[in-house]
């Protein structure tokens, strides 16, 4: 059954009534030819795809992806005494 038979009366209360601001932009966009079976529809599509990102974003670490600068590694002058030391005995 199509609710448009009914004319659906009271489509401004049910869109101003969402707490979702992306939900109301969607069912403004659907104008006149908003029904309240549509209005339910894109209201559940977007909550259903709103919980599948969050699901797919749990436990992932925010920096995973960023690359820390390089810095180059400093070696330490090496003195006579370290060189003494590191030489193998023949």
């Amino acid at each position: 059954m199509r609710v448009t038979s009914c004319r659906f009366p009271d489509r401004d209360r049910v869109v101003f009534g969402i707490n979702s601001q992306k939900i109301r932009e969607k069912l403004i966009q659907e104008g006149s030819d908003l029904t309240l079976e549509k209005a339910i529809d894109i209201s559940r599509s977007y909550e259903i795809s709103q919980k599948k990102l969050k699901s797919m974003n749990i436990g992932e670490d925010p920096n995973a992806h960023q690359l820390k600068p390089y810095k180059p590694k400093t070696q330490q002058p090496q003195t006579f005494k370290s060189l003494v030391d590191n030489h193998p005995s023949t």
